[in-house]
């Protein structure tokens, strides 16, 4: 969870500073590049919500067994679907913002995990870490809306003014900025629950270390008390050999010498 996170981080946080310079004075080309690195921004951000593990998808909540969220692609031919022949930068921006915000058409048809967290994780002792992060916290919620925003922003199928591109570039990067200490925040969070983790595991360890020391004590036995005991059976071998071998040599003549 903890790279996933870092991915869609690292997806989103120059994409705000590569929007910016291209609304402020970007040629065709440049507005064209930016659009394009907003597509794959927002791609790497499906991709990294929608990553599982041992069989488990995690960021899909309480619905493990499926993906979080609805593929890239489908969620923007239905936005752009949305936008139709809008073209002023004020009304596109709030049919992303209002399908992204909760009730929307995000929880509908993008969204497709579970309401419900997953179950925390025992980490025996009565602990348990609470691995709950969904696709659709606040913060995910916001950086998929910008990165969507600033893709559709310089789609060709929508063929929008110049202008109202530069305005939706400008928004965009907004909402990415604002999103970034969101994201930290969730990070941070998640960090906590590793450590939790990982004093759990050490708490473990030590238990299953004074179970071995406590089983060796009862069933193995001590090298030096074992080497002397044989020590001293040799001994004894040796004397009683000894003594076996004489009276075999006893006769009446050697009796009465």
């Amino acid at each position: 969870m903890q790279a996933a996170l870092g991915r869609v981080q690292s997806a989103t946080e120059p994409l705000a500073t590569t929007l910016r310079s291209a609304a402020a004075g970007g040629l065709a080309g440049e507005l064209a590049a930016a659009g394009s690195a907003a597509r794959g921004a927002f791609e790497d951000t499906v991709g990294a919500l929608n990553q599982s593990t041992a069989g488990r998808s995690l960021f899909a909540g309480a619905a493990t067994t499926g993906p979080a969220l609805a593929g890239a692609d489908a969620m923007l031919d239905t936005l752009r679907a949305e936008i139709g022949a809008e073209t002023e930068a004020a009304g596109v921006a709030q049919i992303v913002e209002d399908w992204f915000a909760p009730g929307g058409g995000f929880d509908s048809s993008g969204y497709l995990g579970a309401d419900s967290p997953a179950s925390p994780v025992p980490l025996g002792g009565g602990d348990q870490a609470a691995l709950d992060i969904r696709a659709d916290a606040p913060a995910l919620r916001q950086v998929l809306a910008a990165s969507a925003l600033a893709t559709l922003a310089a789609d060709a199928a929508l063929n929008l003014p110049e202008d109202t591109v530069r305005a939706l570039f400008d928004t965009a990067a907004e909402g990415l900025g604002s999103a970034g200490p969101q994201l930290i925040g969730l990070r941070a969070d998640l960090g906590a629950e590793e450590a939790r983790i990982e004093r759990a595991g050490a708490r473990i360890e030590a238990s299953a270390g004074g179970a071995r020391r406590a089983r060796a004590s009862l069933i193995e036995v001590d090298g030096y008390e074992a080497a002397t005991r044989m020590e001293a059976l040799s001994q004894k071998l040796e004397s009683l050999y000894a003594v076996t071998a004489r009276l075999s040599r006893l006769t009446l003549l050697e009796t009465i010498r």
